[in-house]
């Protein structure tokens, strides 16, 4: 039973008996409970309407903190199954990513030696979800074989309160549109004048296993990796979650590598390497910093003239 559902009907209840108990009697209300009674039920209620108000605050927050409280036996549990699948297990580790907070957090790191390597863990994103402070997701990344431009797919439908704080928005010039309904599922940015490029890594079975198996998640090929990010995280302690995003790695990485794996940049001087202009996308500002600096500045210039015109001439 959620905190919701039972604050919601302690509310209910504590309001009926409030408006039950008491009546109105020459102008005054006179409580027909025993004395001390009344103010009781109506705490009650104010602590049931908290708790409703509070619910999606305070089940995530009471989650995480049972999570991170009683973690050994999920540690234990992975840490076998990374020895017995000839893998590693680290509780805390922390990677580059230059279109989010520059280092993100990667807890409870799965290495597996799916293709060239697959990597699957929790990401830690401070300050993503506007209700909770937190966001996080599960990481999955397989290494390819060859180094291709930055490529990033995001899907439009999650919600993506404050999530400027911590993932860098791309320059619009950078979007493009690929084949059929692709756009619906996923917005594609990919450096200037790589829109061929891009074409060649996403062919339309790629994109229909995308669509059909990563609907949700963040895609993104940056130097020589595939990272995705899922929409929410998952319980990868329970053996049938795990055995499917297992399952999803082996296949991206067969897709990814299938597809990349003859990639050439022509623009570049070096084999196997990618030109300057297609390593990074361009970033942006958010809009929010500019309003922000914005209004910083509009309010020294109040001040400062503000403290011209009541200053004494003379």
């Amino acid at each position: 039973m959620s905190l919701f559902f039972v604050g919601t009907i302690t509310l209910v209840v504590a309001l009926f008996f409030i408006g039950t108990v008491t009546v109105p009697l020459w102008g005054h209300f006179i409580s027909t409970y025993p004395i001390g009674l009344g103010p009781w039920i109506f705490l009650v209620g104010l602590l049931g309407g908290a708790l409703a108000l509070l619910a999606p605050w305070s089940m995530q927050r009471l989650t995480l903190a049972a999570r991170r409280a009683f973690p050994w036996r999920r540690w234990a549990a992975l840490d076998r199954f990374a020895r017995y699948s000839g893998g590693t297990f680290d509780l805390d580790t922390r990677i580059g990513w230059p279109s989010w907070s520059l280092l993100v957090r990667i807890e409870e790191l799965l290495s597996l030696p799916i293709g060239g390597g697959a990597w699957i863990g929790q990401a830690e994103l401070p300050a993503e979800n506007v209700a909770t402070g937190l966001g996080e997701r599960t990481f999955l990344s397989v290494r390819l074989e060859t180094a291709v431009p930055h490529f990033v797919l995001r899907a439009p439908k999650r919600r993506r309160s404050l999530r400027w704080v911590n993932e860098l928005p791309f320059e619009e010039a950078q979007r493009i549109s690929l084949e059929g309904d692709f756009d619906r599922h996923f917005q594609v940015y990919a450096p200037k004048g790589y829109d061929a490029d891009i074409r060649y890594v996403f062919t339309p079975d790629f994109m229909a296993f995308c669509i059909d198996h990563l609907g949700g998640w963040d895609i993104e090929l940056i130097d020589l990796e595939l990272r995705c990010l899922a929409p929410s995280r998952l319980h990868l302690e329970q053996p049938a979650v795990l055995r499917s995003v297992i399952d999803l790695a082996r296949a991206l990485s067969t897709y990814s590598i299938r597809r990349t794996d003859r990639y050439v940049d022509a623009r570049s001087i070096w084999s196997g390497t990618v030109a300057p202009a297609g390593q990074r996308l361009r970033m942006r500002l958010p809009s929010l910093l500019w309003i922000g600096a914005g209004v910083l500045l509009g309010g020294f210039t109040f001040i400062f003239m503000l403290i011209l015109m009541i200053r004494p001439i003379g």
